[in-house]
């Protein structure tokens, strides 16, 4: 879902500055029970990201090892 379009002026009222998207802004939403699918087959190629989502995965599946995710292209 499209969350803020490139070139849109949001405001920040911590700072109290506006500033211009450079990118357009995505939100993901990913269902309770897809998430070992997601890990398997998806992933993040945020390292941040991924280490949440193993995490997660791992304390809501109960599985001491996970399975190997799909090779990312991105993290060469």
């Amino acid at each position: 879902m499209l969350k803020a379009r490139r070139g849109t002026i949001f405001y920040d009222p911590r700072m109290g500055k506006q500033y211009t998207h450079n990118k357009d802004a995505y939100v993901i939403y990913i269902r309770a029970s897809s998430n070992m699918r997601f890990y398997r087959y998806v992933g993040f190629a945020i390292t941040r990201k991924q280490a949440w989502l193993e995490n997660y995965v791992k304390r809501n599946t109960g599985a001491p090892t996970l399975p190997q995710p799909f090779p990312n292209p991105s993290s060469k």
